[in-house]
């Protein structure tokens, strides 16, 4: 697994009193591939704790079929776990979105009921994914200002 693309990104809520902070990094191989769908599990599953929200995205062409525990809101491919949330026992499975095919590492597409997992370079496996794991978004107060 590799990580790359980390971000920060600061920016002040409407009311100009709360500052928000997101951080964000694109995890390449960091899901399991069969036949054509990604399940990510570690390293969420054993014990991830976070103060802030978490939002997981598969890759292009995806969409969240399962996820245990049940994510607060899935909205434009993205699956978001409350503040606090129990992440024991995590798993995450995304699947081709109907009438769209998995693109192969060799560039062909589709799944033919070949398996592979993340290190065998079969199937995307999350490698391509432009914003796996927005780990935290940190709001209330981090950047926060008062107006008097």
């Amino acid at each position: 697994m590799t990580v790359s693309a980390a971000s920060v990104d600061l920016s002040t809520a409407d009311d100009g009193t709360t500052g928000l902070v997101e951080l964000s990094a694109t995890y390449e191989g960091l899901a399991a591939v069969e036949d054509g769908r990604l399940t990510v599990a570690e390293p969420f599953a054993s014990g991830f704790e976070t103060d802030y929200r978490f939002t997981l995205r598969g890759p292009d062409g995806y969409r969240l079929a399962d996820a245990a525990p049940e994510p607060a809101a899935v909205e434009d491919g993205r699956a978001t776990w409350a503040a606090g949330s129990d992440l024991s026992g995590f798993e995450a499975t995304f699947v081709p979105e109907s009438g769209a095919a998995a693109e192969n590492s060799d560039g062909t597409s589709g799944t033919d009921g070949t398996t592979g997992d993340a290190s065998s370079g079969d199937g995307p496996g999350l490698g391509p994914v432009a914003v796996l794991a927005a780990l935290a978004v940190a709001t209330a107060g981090l950047v926060a200002r008062r107006r008097t």
